[in-house]
């Protein structure tokens, strides 16, 4: 992200810190180098003087610089944190709080919109869950507001050029949208009173394995790369080892948005094994502006999810998400 600010903004009103989060691992090409740094966050794992690994010490180190985690008025107003993944799911923007955050909410939508024309852009997905303050293990949780940006598929350890151009372009996004938030703040009657998203459930299922770990299934070909389409009860999952086909069971309800889909980090159990599962919901835009020393973490209340088979009908009707129409 040399020469930042980018996506046409001056960087004027903005302040941007940069961060390197886990060095250790990048210079390795690891994920982690003792355990996943990206669960380290939750308030108990903080506050706990007693964990020795290198994750551990560095979560501590960041929360100082970026939080506290603990205060009301942490260091950073917003934290944008960049990832990828090898599964289907284009640009995801997500962001997690107890009840819906705004000002994330708001970030996620601009995203999608700013986007959603651009040729040779992946299709942007807005995914949301919500969680107790405290327990939240990700490191946006430190800052008084901030979302994560997944893009993939891309294998671990590798740089692609439309990967790393999408990568940007979202983050570049980002920073136009607090950008016109602290000129102009957000009009709801221009963004619309409402956002669709999908909503994390934070059910997982794992990929079947034997007591020593290792695989027994495959994912079936009819879920691979299937993140955000409808999993219907009785579709396949798994393709078992002998053959076998082992269907979705409706754990979660009769429709489902599998998300994470057979990616490579949820082979380890020290990152939560198994892909998620999402329902679709419609969180509420509101009106802000900025004031001078801002405020405290805002939030509001969560709604319930949308009907999942309408839900499911208006994704099987939609065009192809990934084919931009000309």
């Amino acid at each position: 992200m040399d020469g930042w600010p980018a996506g046409g903004g001056d960087g004027s009103s903005v302040q941007v810190d940069y961060i390197l989060a886990n060095p250790k691992a990048v210079h390795s090409i690891r994920r982690f180098v003792d355990e996943d740094l990206n669960r380290q966050y939750s308030s108990e794992r903080l506050e706990d003087d007693t964990l020795g690994s290198y994750e551990a010490n560095r979560a501590k180190v960041l929360d100082r610089r970026i939080g506290p985690k603990a205060s009301e008025f942490p260091a950073a107003d917003f934290v944008i944190d960049m990832h990828s993944t090898t599964s289907k799911m284009g640009i995801t923007i997500i962001f997690e709080s107890e009840g819906v955050d705004p000002v994330a909410l708001y970030v996620a939508e601009f995203v999608r919109r700013a986007l959603a024309k651009e040729e040779g852009m992946a299709p942007v997905f807005i995914l949301f869950a919500d969680i107790p303050r405290d327990t939240i293990p990700h490191t946006p949780s430190v800052s008084r507001s901030g979302v994560a940006i997944e893009v993939g598929p891309i294998a671990q350890g590798l740089l692609r050029d439309d990967v790393c151009r999408w990568t940007e372009a979202a983050a570049g996004a980002i920073m136009d949208a607090l950008l016109a938030l602290n000129t102009d703040g957000v009009d709801a009657s221009v963004f619309g009173s409402s956002v669709r998203v999908f909503q994390n459930s934070r059910v997982k299922i794992p990929c079947p394995s034997d007591e020593s770990g290792l695989p027994t299934a495959v994912f079936h070909e009819r879920l691979q790369d299937g993140d955000y389409r409808p999993l219907r009860k009785g579709d396949p999952m798994f393709r078992g080892l002998d053959g076998s086909v082992i269907p979705y069971d409706g754990r979660l309800g009769e429709v489902v948005f599998p998300v994470f889909v057979n990616e490579a980090a949820y082979y380890l159990p020290e990152s939560g094994l198994g892909f998620a599962l999402s329902h679709v919901a419609t969180l509420p835009m509101i009106t802000m502006r900025c004031r001078e020393g801002g405020v405290g973490r805002v939030s509001l209340p969560s709604p319930p999810p949308d009907d999942a088979e309408a839900a499911a009908a208006a994704v099987e009707a939609s065009p192809d998400p990934w084919v931009k129409s000309s």
